[in-house]
């Protein structure tokens, strides 16, 4: 492993994030909070493993394409508080249609916008992906956000 300008952005993207996270008024039980974080490590997880490597091989994160410590920072940290992030300020808007598919559009503008600046960083280096492709994916990854939330809200409510 060699330790770079892409370690120093993930670490710093982390380091921002949960200070940000452990700085928010809490707004979810914490058992949603849990399921939340585990349910984005998941899915990012699986995502990477299914994208990331043969047959589809879309694209490389990090230096090499083995694990490193730095991807478990970004996988355990950074993805799962901006799912939370994301759900948390879903939270405060108010519910009309228009109101939450612009949310929905912002922040997809804001995690291609963060994705984009990882490609600057070296962090991620696409193969045979683009940008826009990310842009259209992180709509569906929201709206999977949203209803796996209200699955995890629902089942808080029956226990």
């Amino acid at each position: 492993m060699k330790f770079g300008g892409n370690d120093v952005f993930i670490l710093v993207s982390a380091a921002v994030l949960l200070i940000v996270f452990v700085r928010l008024p809490r707004r979810f039980p914490r058992q949603v909070t849990v399921l939340i974080w585990l349910f984005n490590i998941w899915l990012v997880q699986s995502i990477d493993y299914v994208m990331g490597i043969q047959p589809l091989n879309l694209y490389d994160f990090m230096d090499v394409p083995k694990w490193e410590p730095t991807y478990a920072v970004a996988h355990f940290t950074i993805y799962p508080i901006f799912g939370y992030l994301f759900l948390y300020y879903l939270q405060s808007i108010p519910k009309t249609k228009r109101i939450r598919v612009g949310y929905i559009l912002l922040a997809t503008a804001g995690a291609t916008l963060y994705e984009y600046l990882c490609m600057l960083a070296g962090v991620i280096k696409y193969i045979r992906w683009e940008l826009l492709y990310s842009a259209a994916f992180y709509v569906g990854i929201f709206l999977i956000e949203i209803v796996v939330y209200r699955y995890f809200r629902t089942l808080l409510r029956r226990s």
